[in-house]
């Protein structure tokens, strides 16, 4: 469904249409600018979730094995070994 701008004049493009509203948003939304807008919006979308997506998992991901037995028992002997040299 065509979404119009402010300002835009729509009414020769639905008279061109026939009065038709289904045949008027194929007119108006296959105009190119409309088109390479949408790609660009679409291009930013997906770009925006593989950078920003990346990030948030391995965040997510790190919190996660901060839990684990073995990320434990690693920072208790990191801890143990630096106890020791400061002796």
């Amino acid at each position: 469904m065509g979404h119009l701008a402010k300002g835009t004049d729509a009414g020769p493009a639905f008279i061109r249409a026939g009065g038709d509203f289904n045949r008027f948003t194929e007119l108006w939304d296959d105009r190119p600018a409309r088109r390479e807008i949408d790609s660009a919006r679409r291009l930013n979308m997906h770009v925006k979730r593989a950078v920003v997506g990346v990030p948030q998992y391995a965040l997510s991901e790190g919190f996660v094995s901060f839990e684990t037995a073995e990320h434990q028992a690693l920072i208790t002997a990191l801890l143990d070994r630096a106890k020791a040299r400061s002796r």
